[in-house]
């Protein structure tokens, strides 16, 4: 970012007053990106974007990025990702991130997006605990209720592409509670599965045992 010049030992006490804004030639947008269950990962950057940060302004922090400028290294690839299956660049010219307000806290910025969300590692926990206690009562878990949609959204965090807070704005449509997206439903259909499938196993194996 660039304002006026502050000493480097003391450039997060300088953050705390005036208007800073991003300096392309000194930062990277970049996103590192599991794919195939975490088998391997892609990696690209964005060349165009803007920054600014003003803790006193409303928003405090907001972020603007050229999506066509999405860079991977490899063509096919970087025109897959421009496509409506992703960032949908012919309807959605940018990826914008703001953040209502944010302090700073010693040498950390906190900020503070305002979207209501859910981490899908909780979610997770929840249905597994479901499962766990309808087993011990010995109960058949029936079924779970999600909020869920096919569409990419971007409303719940984690799962296995790890979206994160500062995600949440890109594709966030949702009038009530946060969904989970197409990937993290499927993702977490089949851990479920997996889940219900070993107590099956395991039911079975106690039974042939007696």
């Amino acid at each position: 970012m660039s304002n006026d010049p502050v000493p480097i030992a003391g450039a997060a006490d300088g953050l705390a007053t005036g208007t800073w804004r991003l300096d392309p030639a000194r930062s990277s947008v970049e996103f590192h990106v599991p794919h195939f269950y975490g088998l391997m990962t892609v990696k690209g950057h964005f060349d165009s974007y803007h920054g600014r940060l003003d803790l006193s302004a409303h928003p405090a922090v907001e972020l603007v990025i050229d999506a066509d400028s999405l860079n991977t290294k490899q063509k096919q690839r970087d025109k897959h990702l421009r496509s409506e299956h992703f960032f949908d660049v012919a309807n959605h010219l940018q990826v914008r991130f703001e953040a209502d307000t944010a302090t700073l806290d010693g040498n950390t910025l906190k900020a503070n997006n305002g979207y209501k969300t859910r981490p899908f590692d909780r979610i997770l926990s929840e249905v597994r605990s479901f499962i766990e206690i309808a087993e011990a009562e010995s109960v058949h878990p029936g079924g779970v209720h999600l909020e869920m949609t096919g569409q990419n959204v971007t409303e719940c965090i984690g799962g296995a592409r790890e979206l994160t807070e500062g995600e949440l704005g890109d594709r966030y449509h949702t009038h009530c509670d946060p969904r989970l997206n197409g990937e993290q439903a499927l993702e977490l259909a089949f851990l479920v599965a997996e889940r219900l499938k070993a107590e099956r196993l395991s039911g079975l194996q106690h039974q042939a045992a007696e």
